[in-house]
């Protein structure tokens, strides 16, 4: 099968549309129709491995269940509820390539892949989120209604991390199908209601947090910098002076000027972050597997940023190997691995000690691995 194309040239979509307003994109994803089940969903959330959650209605608002749940819990159910499974990329191949369109976005923005489950009625109320996200209907069909004005911190209602709004007019609707896509961004509102038993898939792109960002340049600032006030006037109240928040304010971005590098270690540091961090590699010895044949293959879900310096996984920084920068890249973005022979052709030493670090880490995986060499 060949991969959907965006119908939309990027440079396009991202100028006028990103961040700016809701988009239709009818039919993009065909085969997602076809990826989960109600019953598949269900039984996701029996793992203890995974994070899923249960969502019911009542008179007071939304209540939330928090997995996983047991058979006897879900067979029990009735009414319009909504299950949902985080970070469902990390298991399925065909779910992961739901984000093929939209590979001109970078893979450091992607946030997992949540599938949600809903019988007929079922859907959580109106609310809104903090993050870009494509919504793909799966199974099924559901009625959404987004835009109109969010009021406020006043309009909300939480219950554990949704934000729910109260009386909100809407001013757009649309009946999704299987392989409909619905692009929301941040801060719009939006609210989804099964008209049939239906599953949705929500790719969400988060942007870093700037509090996240902030605490990596504390970590990376030179100790010795200070605060410097060479022109002081006298103050004998300890009043915090207006003088002295502009005083701070102008010596922290002539900081920030003086050391880009800081800059962008902070940045690449907070935009890998992950949110479902990864297990650590319990396979075989890393000694013992780089003398089979068989192949490498980065795990589901790696968050990855580049810079000319240095490659950011997961919340940590790499610094290049020495040599065939092109091959390691390839190691860590490919949907089909690296040979481990025409890795070993190519590192040693220190190169092959960065290769084992990624593996013990959990952020490559053994791929079609075969017997050892002879």
């Amino acid at each position: 099968m060949e991969s959907p194309s965006f119908p939309i040239d990027p440079k396009v979509f991202l100028e006028e549309i990103w961040q700016k307003r809701p988009l239709r994109l009818p039919k993009l994803l065909p085969e997602a129709g076809d990826l989960l089940t109600g019953e598949e969903v269900a039984g996701l959330c029996l793992e203890e491995s995974l994070t899923s959650r249960l969502i019911l209605p009542s008179e007071e608002g939304p209540r939330v269940e928090d997995g996983p749940f047991s058979e006897g819990r879900l067979a029990g159910l009735e009414g319009p509820f909504s299950l949902f499974v985080q970070a469902v990329d990390r298991i399925f191949e065909s779910v992961r390539a739901l984000r093929e369109p939209f590979s001109f976005l970078p893979s450091w923005r992607e946030d997992d892949i949540m599938v949600s489950y809903s019988p007929e009625g079922g859907g959580v109320g109106p609310h809104w989120d903090r993050y870009d996200v494509f919504l793909v209907q799966g199974m099924g069909k559901r009625r959404w209604r987004y835009g109109g004005e969010v009021k406020g911190a006043a309009s909300l209602v939480r219950e554990g991390d949704l934000a729910l709004l109260r009386d909100h007019s809407f001013e757009e609707e649309w009946l999704m199908e299987p392989g409909d896509v619905l692009y929301i961004p941040p801060g719009v509102a939006h609210e989804g209601v099964s008209l049939a038993p239906s599953v949705t898939f929500s790719l969400g792109y988060r942007a870093p947090r700037l509090c996240d960002v902030f605490y990596q340049l504390a970590e990376a600032l030179p100790e010795e910098l200070l605060f410097s006030d060479p022109e002081r006037t006298p103050n004998k109240n300890s009043e915090l002076t207006k003088e002295d928040v502009a005083l701070l304010t102008q010596k922290l971005k002539a900081c920030l000027d003086e050391h880009p590098d800081i800059v962008t270690r902070a940045l690449g540091l907070a935009a890998t972050l992950p949110r479902y961090p990864l297990e650590p590699s319990n396979q075989e010895s890393f000694s013992e597997l780089w003398f089979h044949r068989g192949r490498l293959l980065r795990a589901p879900g790696l968050k990855i940023a580049r810079t000319d310096d240095a490659i950011y996984i997961e919340g940590l920084r790499f610094s290049w190997p020495s040599v065939a920068r092109d091959l390691f890249f390839e190691l860590l973005t490919s949907a089909n691995g690296v040979p481990i022979e025409k890795l070993r052709a190519c590192y040693t030493g220190q190169d092959q000690g960065l290769i084992q670090e990624l593996f013990e880490q959990g952020f490559i995986e053994v791929f079609e691995a075969e017997d050892a060499l002879s």
